[in-house]
């Protein structure tokens, strides 16, 4: 038997996720022109499959969250630019061919919303990386990312 936290906690998922696919809600500070496409994530690695936890605190109006992402690099290249938007990023683990790497300060581009995952040794193409993300937030109240929600049932309001 599902519990109303359970029930809540997916429907906050299921939206989130619909909003997230509405392009106009990704970009809202970016001024985008026809010509310019320096929002758009580089073509050197492709996503093979997600793993995504989510964790919300009702009380306080924030989550915690961790992401697997295993990717396949399409081109050598020295970094992994991923989306990110309005998360702490706590830790982020990358592991590949003969390679494991913590990085505790990513390097964000707050403008562009990327997160941009540096490496010494270059990301090989053919190969395939695991990158694990942990991180914090806050459930918004502007209907973007992973926000808070309530509904009327009668005269109760949950």
């Amino acid at each position: 038997m599902r519990t109303r936290k359970d029930i809540l906690c997916l429907l906050l998922l299921i939206v989130t996720t619909i909003a997230a696919m509405r392009p106009h809600n990704r970009l809202e500070d970016i001024q985008v022109t026809a010509a310019d496409t320096s929002y758009r994530l580089p073509k050197n690695v492709r996503p093979n499959s997600y793993e995504v936890y989510l964790k919300p605190e009702f009380e306080t109006f924030t989550f915690e969250g961790s992401v697997k992402i295993m990717v396949e690099v399409l081109q050598e290249t020295n970094n992994i630019t991923l989306h990110t938007n309005k998360q702490n990023i706590r830790l982020v683990t990358v592991s590949g061919p003969d390679t494991e790497e913590k990085i505790t300060r990513p390097n964000i581009d707050y403008e562009k919303q990327f997160l941009i995952i540096d490496s010494p040794p270059n990301f090989l193409k053919g190969a395939l990386y695991n990158i694990s993300i942990t991180f914090t937030g806050i459930l918004s109240e502007d209907m973007s990312g992973f926000y808070r929600s309530s509904y009327t049932i009668g005269n109760e309001t949950r």
